[in-house]
């Protein structure tokens, strides 16, 4: 077998692979938007919880950049999201689509970064994903480009980029499987124990944790698949069989992930990821009752000048994309690789990444308590309806998951738990306090404000559990009147 032919089946990508991953992540392009958009206010503007005075003051100095701190109104973030929906329309039809993904690219990152503290490993897959997909060509089928030409395209890219995207998505597994080893994973209940995570679990997970032998096996072999299959799936033989399992193997592994945990667009960009690793015979089979033209077989590489610069410039980018996840090692080598440059640089071109998803229980679990005294004397809890805060109140709710609208406003009050992260609690009691006022009359304006955490500690001897109650800000507008 020639070695180009093995280059091709390990490291080629069918280009309707190519085109179907390019409307995957132009619909999820457009979902992220449209999700956002629900939260624009609240979440990127000077009303929301993180004002740009307050964004300048946490993120000086360390690499994040955002156009969309160029202004604080909410005219002018609905206008950046609308151009962000023309980029991304523009991607999904395939109409200048190397230029559509440059600009949805830089888009995307400076939306995430206007307001990091909502981002999630989810968010940074999508990011990395959309970034390696700018030098792969995309619209060879199923789009506008493609009806302005009736040459015989290769069926197989094979470049540098095309293996810089895989080699992305194994790596992020066989990571995600390293931070579980360093972990808690040796222990056959660490899945019940997250899945005991109400910041995270469904209704799902906490009816499967009644089924520990069940959840034991599962652990073990989530475990083993991310450490195994990442590897299988970049061998020369067997490939086109290894693949297609680990297409479905791994598909039906992100549904169940959403199925049981909050994890915002994570499942989905995972799995229109893996559409990038069907072989060609399994889109011949997919479009053999298609009308276009059959594809060429042989994989034909891009051998002029400026695209040899270009993946000379990939080649570059995914080998610091390596040495990043290299710094986030826990092993004493991997201090040395740990330098303010190398940080600063990964956050200001958006290839920070760490995949240490879920190797562990959260270790700081609860549910908030948002104690508000109003102008009418009366207590309430600002989470729970406004009902009256008391003892009885404080109790936990039987979905935790459920106080907060969506994953972005869990992951930015998660935030909050840290001790690096207390200035995040004032503007956001600030905005809870705005939000309340502007919907209730005169007599139930809020005069003062608390914002509390409930953390488990976990049961006593008896087995009954414990729990402490964090104080995080303490908010009195009484005398100003001004939230």
């Amino acid at each position: 077998m020639r070695s180009s032919s093995l280059r091709s089946r390990v490291f080629g990508i069918d280009t309707r692979g190519l085109a179907a991953f390019r409307i995957g992540m132009a619909l999820l392009l457009l979902t992220d938007l449209w999700l956002r958009a629900t939260d624009l206010e609240a979440h990127y503007t000077d009303l929301g919880i993180l004002p740009l005075n307050v964004l300048q003051r946490l993120t000086d100095g360390t690499g994040f950049w955002t156009f969309h701190s160029l202004h604080g109104s909410s005219t002018f973030q609905l206008f950046m999201f609308s151009l962000a929906g023309i980029f991304a329309l523009a991607y999904l039809f395939g109409y200048y689509t190397r230029f559509a993904a440059i600009v949805s690219w830089i888009l995307l990152l400076s939306l995430q970064y206007r307001n990091p503290y909502v981002v999630n490993g989810g968010d940074v897959l999508l990011r990395m994903l959309l970034f390696w997909s700018i030098f792969l060509p995309l619209d060879r089928h199923w789009s506008l480009a493609s009806r302005k030409t009736t040459t015989r395209e290769a069926t197989t890219v094979l470049n540098i980029a095309s293996a810089a995207i895989l080699l992305q998505v194994g790596l992020l597994y066989v990571m995600a499987g390293y931070f579980k080893l360093q972990g808690s994973w040796y222990d056959p209940n660490v899945l019940a124990g997250i899945f005991e995570s109400d910041l995270y679990a469904k209704p799902l997970a906490h009816y499967l944790g009644d089924y520990p032998r069940l959840l034991s096996v599962a652990s073990w072999m989530a475990l083993v698949s991310e450490l195994a299959l990442p590897i299988l799936i970049f061998c020369p033989y067997g490939t086109r069989g290894v693949r297609l399992f680990a297409f479905a193997w791994f598909v039906t592994f992100h549904i169940g992930i959403e199925l049981t945990l909050t994890v915002g667009l994570f499942s989905f960009a995972s799995c229109i990821a893996w559409i990038l690793f069907l072989p060609s015979t399994a889109w011949d089979r997919i479009t053999q009752f298609s009308a276009s033209p059959t594809p060429n077989e042989e994989a034909l590489p891009q051998r002029s000048w400026p695209e040899t610069l270009v993946q000379a410039f990939v080649a570059v980018c995914f080998a610091f994309v390596v040495w990043v996840n290299l710094t986030s090692v826990r092993e004493p080598w991997a201090a040395s690789l740990r330098t303010e440059w190398v940080n600063d640089l990964s956050v200001m071109t958006g290839m920070r990444q760490k995949w240490s998803l879920f190797s562990k229980p959260l270790a700081k679990d609860g549910w908030f308590i948002g104690v508000a005294r109003l102008a009418n004397g009366d207590t309430v809890d600002v989470f729970r309806d406004g009902k009256a805060a008391d003892w009885e109140s404080y109790s936990k709710p039987q979905y935790v998951y459920r106080q907060f609208p969506n994953h972005r406003w869990r992951k930015y009050y998660c935030r909050t738990l840290t001790s690096t992260r207390v200035n995040l609690r004032n503007p956001l009691s600030h905005y809870l306090i705005r939000n309340w006022n502007e919907t209730h009359d005169a007599d139930q304006q809020i005069e003062a404000f608390e914002l509390h955490f409930m953390q488990e500690i976990g049961p006593d001897e008896e087995g009954v559990e414990r729990y402490r109650q964090r104080f995080f800000s303490d908010i009195d507008l009484s005398e100003t009147g001004q939230t």
